[in-house]
């Protein structure tokens, strides 16, 4: 690897590093050790969820209370967009529940996982039904999603649904869980989506709840849920959704009273009341496919697959004409409102899906549309989407321009002090920022996945000097003056960096990434332990705690270096094209949820005169 680097500290980071890597492996005993500590750190911040925050969505780990969604100030969307009041961390835990669990074995933290997996999912049908449309459907708190929250569509979908689809797929089996095999007959009622009025069946746990697929019901009750965002001129969805009422605050949606179309009508509408935000950006509109098409695929329902495929070609038939999307747009217009880009927040993961959704779809092929769902008299709106709209080489190819575009208007390479990423004008390329913040740290397991290896390790790099610099990533870096940008000095706990760490470990088996993963453990159990859980960092200079613990910290953060640490994990050595979603959430596709024809294009769908044809330019 042929980096330029001076005689500073990172420069000497890559010394150590390169010795470590020469002379020192990492024991397995260490390794094991490691492992544990990340296992006691993980259920330190679980049980202290469910005794001090649970049913709530979040916790309070300084001053041990529940975190609740702000009512009395909706505009607080920083944290309205993310607490949907519907038991958010017990959610986005269950998939890491999962890997943790070792049923039947003399392994107790693995058992004590099970147990925990098992108790959860039977809390959540509980408090939220079972997602049928009998009288089981309506739990202690709501007849499942039907809560009066107004939330962000995106992170619902990688928080929420990701996380009831994943643990769904690892209580039927479909994802592994060591020591757990059910009978096939009670695996296969479990999956079954349409089942017969009145019959029994499941897979008995030892808790005594039967899992008959209740977490794919609530699955697809919260997919519904989100639907009327999509619903727009561009296939871009609106960035909020009610979870009870839909959008009623979009006044030009055509679920209300005055459409887009132009249709008049004799409904009043409050031209009064308060401007509600349509601008999405890149990332919230185009990073929603994986999780609906696993949903659509399980369920045998197209629509969900396609709603999120029409907004991913939407906001990438609007790429410069150097190939580069900016950072927020108009869902109404398709205007660019936002005309930076980069690789970090704001585009992340729309890149992160364009690969992923390549290699999850890489096999059979999405489901009807269901022309009689939900909302389906609007559906005359949208052209059907091409057959190259759903080919996973379109994704590929998608992923590929954009990284030739990143690489070429974006990176700044061995000619300067060290290489980094700008952030650029999407028309000109020119630069705009030269700060880089911690969403960024995704980029090198990317790379990894991409298999440019060698760049992902040179941008790793860069991260795990700032990690040693400051015990954490501040939010934003700035790369000209070496120092944090604009007071943004925070970390919530985020996940990005340790997630490439493994990406890399994988890719590479080198024991210098094991080494930046403990380095990482020590420094979280150092500097945001509390009595009642983790706590983000407020100053990451001063080490000031917040009080959040935020969901992905158990979901992500916590999943990521467990499988660090054990690189024996069946789930390391599952051999099917599956992916982590932005969320960390793993997510496959059964053999039975593999479509073997093509959909039909339903040509013969009565379209409206204002169809809109945004996508019609996806490649």
């Amino acid at each position: 690897m042929s980096i330029h680097l001076p005689s500073s500290w990172l420069g000497y980071l890559l010394a150590i590093s390169l010795w470590l890597t020469c002379t020192l492996g990492m024991l397995e005993s260490q390794i094991k050790e490691l492992r544990k500590e990340t296992e006691h750190m993980f259920f330190h911040g679980f049980e202290s969820y469910m005794k001090y925050a649970f049913p709530e969505d979040e916790l309070r780990p300084v001053s041990c209370q529940p975190l609740t969604r702000d009512r009395k100030n909706p505009a607080h969307i920083e944290l309205n967009d993310v607490l949907g009041n519907y038991s958010l961390t017990l959610v986005d835990s269950l998939s890491t529940l999962a890997i943790l669990s070792y049923p039947n074995s003399t392994d107790l933290n693995g058992r004590k996982a099970w147990r925990y997996f098992q108790n959860g999912v039977r809390d959540l049908v509980e408090l939220y039904g079972d997602g049928s449309d009998g009288p089981n459907g309506t739990g202690s708190r709501s007849k499942g999603f039907e809560v009066d929250s107004k939330v962000q569509v995106f992170e619902s979908v990688i928080r929420g649904l990701g996380g009831l689809l994943s643990a769904h797929l690892f209580a039927v089996g479909d994802l592994p869980i060591r020591g757990y095999d059910p009978p096939l007959e009670e695996k296969e009622f479990a999956k079954l989506w349409n089942k017969p009025l009145g019959s029994e069946g499941g897979i008995e746990w030892e808790n005594g709840f039967v899992y008959d697929g209740q977490l794919l019901r609530l699955a697809r009750d919260l997919g519904t849920r989100l639907l009327p965002a999509f619903y727009t001129p561009t296939g871009i969805p609106y960035p909020r959704v009610n979870l009870r009422n839909g959008v009623p605050f979009h006044p030009n949606s055509p679920l209300n009273s005055r459409m887009w179309t132009g249709y008049d009508n004799n409904e009043e509408y409050d031209e009064d009341a308060p401007v509600e935000i349509t601008e999405n950006c890149s990332a919230g509109a185009g990073s929603l496919v994986l999780e609906f098409a696993v949903l659509s695929r399980l369920t045998g329902d197209g629509r969900y697959e396609e709603f999120a495929k029409r907004a991913f070609w939407s906001i990438w038939d609007r790429r410069s004409e150097l190939g580069l999307i900016g950072a927020g747009i108009n869902a109404e217009t398709g205007e660019w409102t936002q005309t930076y880009t980069g690789i970090g927040a704001g585009m992340d993961s729309f890149f992160e899906y364009a690969l992923k959704s390549h290699i999850l779809l890489s096999e059979g092929y999405p489901p009807e549309f269901n022309a009689s769902g939900p909302f389906h008299e609007y559906d005359s709106y949208f052209l059907p989407l091409p057959y190259q709209a759903h080919s996973p080489d379109s994704f590929l190819k998608v992923w590929e321009e954009s990284f030739e575009a990143i690489k070429h208007n974006l990176y700044r390479g061995s000619s300067y002090q060290y290489p980094h990423y700008i952030q650029g004008d999407i028309t000109t390329g020119a630069t705009r920022a030269l700060w880089m913040d911690s969403l960024s740290a995704y980029f090198p397991g990317l790379l990894t996945l991409a298999g440019n290896v060698e760049e992902a390790a040179e941008t790793h790099l860069l991260n795990t000097a700032l990690w040693t610099r400051f015990s954490a990533l501040p939010e934003r870096w700035n790369v000209a003056t070496g120092d944090i940008e604009g007071g943004l000095e925070w970390w919530g706990g985020r996940p990005e960096f340790i997630e490439s760490t493994y990406y890399l470990y994988r890719a590479t088996e080198d024991p210098w990434y094991l080494y930046v993963g403990e380095m990482v453990l020590r420094d979280i159990k150092r500097r945001c332990w509390t009595k009642c859980g983790w706590a983000g960092l407020q100053n990451v200079r001063r080490g000031d705690q917040s009080d959040r613990m935020e969901s992905f910290f158990l979901g992500e953060t916590s999943k990521y270096l467990y499988l660090l640490f054990e690189p024996s994990h069946p789930l390391n050595k599952i051999d099917s094209p599956y992916v982590y979603s932005t969320e960390g959430h793993p997510l496959v596709l059964p053999a039975k949820a593999k479509q073997t024809t093509p959909p039909r294009l339903q040509q013969n769908r009565k379209q409206h005169k204002n169809a809109s044809q945004a996508w019609r330019a996806y490649v």
